[in-house]
């Protein structure tokens, strides 16, 4: 009994020392390799302080930044068009405002904190951004079209653009 006892304690501080060992030189590596990615891409001041991460939308209320999909949460019981008559109305709301030709942008990030958009979504908003910064259409263009990330399936093809990192940029230009 006090042998089977020993042996689960041994096999029990090995597994932990095991794990211990993998987090420790995964941090490593990570670090060591790809500094920016495993530090959470994160978005400093001119003070060298941190003031967000790349990885989360941010609210903007400002016509000088890109905006990223709504962060409204309309119910916090149910957001299901289906059977929400609150987000129904929301949603018809904003599709009658807009120009009609993505819904993507008019739906809230199921996060809410999702910084994508898509890179027509982008090239959209481009014209009016350009003015408000004085800045060429161009400039503006050319930068989405960097920054944007294809994927593309057999059935499916999505062209996306980070609008933190897209405005962030946007600052570093004038």
């Amino acid at each position: 009994m006090i042998r089977k006892f020993l042996f689960c304690i041994i096999l029990y501080l090995t597994s932990l020392a095991l794990i211990a060992l993998y987090s420790v030189s995964a941090y490593i590596i990570g670090h060591k390799f790809w500094p920016e990615n495993s530090s959470g891409s994160l978005i400093y001041d001119s003070n060298n302080k941190v003031r967000g991460s790349f990885l989360l939308g941010q609210k903007i209320n400002s016509t000088k930044y890109f905006k990223g999909r709504t962060v409204t949460k309309i119910n916090t019981s149910c957001d299901v068009a289906l059977y929400s008559d609150e987000l129904k109305r929301f949603l018809l709301e904003k599709y009658n405002e807009s120009d009609k030709y993505d819904i993507a942008f008019i739906t809230p990030s199921s996060s809410l904190l999702d910084p994508y958009i898509t890179t027509r979504d982008a090239l959209r908003q481009a014209p009016a951004i350009a003015f408000e910064r004085n800045i060429s259409l161009e400039e503006i263009t050319s930068t989405i079209q960097n920054l944007s990330l294809k994927k593309s399936d057999p059935f499916f093809e999505l062209e996306i653009v980070n609008t933190t990192h897209l405005n962030a940029l946007l600052d570093k230009l004038k």
